[in-house]
């Protein structure tokens, strides 16, 4: 264990810079924010797709409807951020501390959350479809109408506030009892499919 916390520092000093709110923007525009350090920040709505960001302190930000695709977050801090209805589709949240953060509607499609600390947050109406849970610690967090087919899960911790009708942690584990897995049958797709509309057009 000492040497794993050992690690973590020196991987994380590694990334450190001097970058602040002050000068960040000329790490953006270099697409590399390791290590920034912007609690509090507003940067609502702003475009971060594919930029680095490990270690970044963005505990406090405003990230209201911003889109973060493809970015890496590994070992950043977005305590109590607000990430409503925001894009991170593919945003690699490894080891990541979200304690009550907001993510209620955001698209998280394809997400890594792999020991993520997600205590006490919001993702209500969030699309989780096929992201990756294991080993997250999501005590008193809420899921309540989140999408979460094909979620990836394993080895979860705590236990949230709420969760999709059907869904339950079996064994550290997300699944939909209707379905005994996370994944929907084939029958399921099939109707959705067929009742989308362009295919109601047809």
């Amino acid at each position: 264990m000492r040497y794993s916390i050992i690690f973590f520092l020196i991987t994380v000093s590694a990334y450190t810079q001097d970058c602040n709110e002050k000068n960040w923007k000329d790490y953006f525009d270099r697409g590399n924010m390791n290590g920034c350090e912007l609690p509090s920040i507003n940067l609502s709505g702003i475009n971060l797709s594919g930029v680095e960001m490990v270690g970044i302190n963005l505990k406090g930000a405003n990230l209201r409807w911003s889109n973060l695709s493809g970015s890496n977050l590994k070992w950043a801090d977005l305590s109590m951020a607000d990430l409503t209805g925001s894009t991170l589709v593919n945003t690699d949240f490894t080891q990541a501390t979200l304690k009550k953060i907001n993510l209620e509607g955001s698209n998280l499609r394809k997400a890594i959350f792999a020991g993520t600390i997600l205590t006490d947050a919001n993702l209500k109406f969030a699309d989780l479809r096929s992201s990756n849970l294991y080993w997250v610690h999501l005590t008193n967090s809420e899921f309540f109408k989140a999408d979460l087919r094909g979620v990836i899960s394993g080895n979860i911790e705590g236990v949230p506030k709420s969760l999709p009708a059907d869904w339950v942690i079996k064994y550290g584990t997300l699944i939909n009892e209707e379905w005994g897995s996370s994944n929907p049958p084939d029958k399921v797709l099939l109707n959705e499919q067929n009742n989308s509309p362009i295919n109601r057009q047809n």
